[in-house]
């Protein structure tokens, strides 16, 4: 044992957190958050920054989230302005423009030097007058008058950042949390066996739960998302919802988080509960709380968003297809004698997804008991 590194009394500080064995609480110490604090600080104050301040924020904000996991999707709009070069505007005259079209490859990627100090190789045309390109057969498509085009490039290797609204909400959301204390006392754990599952065709996505207790039913969900209906709140999606299955997957989670908050009416304390899923990509997405699909990240966010707001901690553990055969059935819209109509629940999974929602989803109506006579 290594004596020097080790602190008795009943609060310690271990890199970089404060813990109180007494009160079991754990908090980041001042000097830790106050450069947190400064770093977003300055983000907050530009629209462009250094990839290594980002990096550097990043990282700190990663650690932070190894005791806060339902944080974590608050990541990802930092991931993604770290692959967000900003354009450089360039211009070039017509001769120049018709050079630059047989030196670009497919991709947009220049593969050969111009004389144009800003056009070196592995330069990457994104923008042409007020058109954004999609290929080089796009490029030569374009026909322009003026004698100079202006150009939008990606500077390979630049160390410059763009920052978008969506990264400053999350920043900001960031410096309104790092603020207090983490309670380290585990949440007790619910004895629901809950799973979910969800089948796709090209035009519709059917999604259903069901959850029990000691092997009686005490809730269940079943609905179906048509094409036109997810292409209206998701714009990510392209032109087959089959092709997002493990989307609707996780959103079944979702739904199935819904419905125990439902039916666990009045509850406040903080509780732990095991919901069973087949899609391995959507337990790997909801164990990391991270995911490079646009559509999994919207799905965390607002599934992790509604953890913290409800005092649930979910934990999806995989579960055989064979044996989420009930699951199966409500996501194809069969009927069970075990689900009876009383004990079905609405899900009104627009209002869950949504960015900024609403205090309470439409259907919600106030008690008798409050009502005005």
């Amino acid at each position: 044992m290594s004596w020097h590194k080790t602190a008795c009394g009943p609060q310690v500080t271990w890199i970089g957190w404060r813990i109180d064995v007494q009160r079991w609480l754990v908090s980041i110490t001042s000097e830790k958050r106050e450069k947190i604090l400064s770093l977003i600080d300055t983000l907050l104050r530009s629209s462009r920054c250094d990839l290594k301040s980002l990096e550097s924020l990043t990282g700190r904000l990663l650690w932070v989230s190894t005791l806060w996991d339902t944080l974590r999707p608050l990541l990802g709009p930092l991931y993604h302005a770290m692959m967000t070069v900003p354009l450089t505007l360039v211009s070039v005259s017509q001769p120049q423009w018709l050079e630059l079209l047989e030196l670009l490859s497919d991709d947009l990627i220049l593969q050969k030097s111009m004389s144009h100090p800003s056009l070196k190789r592995s330069v990457k045309i994104v923008r042409v007058a007020n058109f954004l390109l999609r290929d080089r057969h796009h490029a030569r498509t374009l026909h322009f008058k003026s004698r100079r085009i202006w150009l939008g490039v990606h500077i390979t290797g630049s160390s410059k950042r763009k920052l978008s609204a969506d990264t400053h909400e999350a920043l900001q959301a960031w410096k309104d949390i790092l603020t207090g204390f983490h309670n380290v006392i585990p949440a007790p754990a619910y004895p629901v066996q809950a799973s979910a599952d969800a089948c796709a065709t090209t035009l519709e996505a059917g999604l259903g739960g069901i959850l029990r207790i000691n092997g009686a039913v005490i809730g269940w969900f079943s609905f179906v998302i048509s094409y036109q209906e997810a292409k209206e709140q998701f714009a990510w999606l392209s032109d087959s919802v089959q092709k997002r299955i493990n989307v609707w997957e996780l959103l079944g989670q979702f739904s199935l988080a819904y419905c125990l908050d439902r039916v666990l009416k009045g509850r406040n304390h903080p509780i732990t509960a095991i919901f069973a899923c087949d899609n391995t990509s959507a337990e790997a997405a909801h164990a990391k709380a991270l995911s490079t699909s646009a559509g999994m990240c919207q799905i965390l966010a607002a599934f992790f968003r509604f953890q913290r707001i409800h005092n649930l901690d979910i934990l999806i553990q995989h579960i055989p297809g064979i044996w989420n055969d009930d699951a199966d059935a409500l996501s194809r819209s069969r009927t069970l004698a075990c689900c009876p109509d009383e004990l079905r629940i609405p899900v009104p999974w627009r209002w869950l997804i949504s960015s900024h929602p609403l205090s309470s989803p439409g259907q919600a109506k106030f008690p008798r008991t409050l009502q005005p006579r």
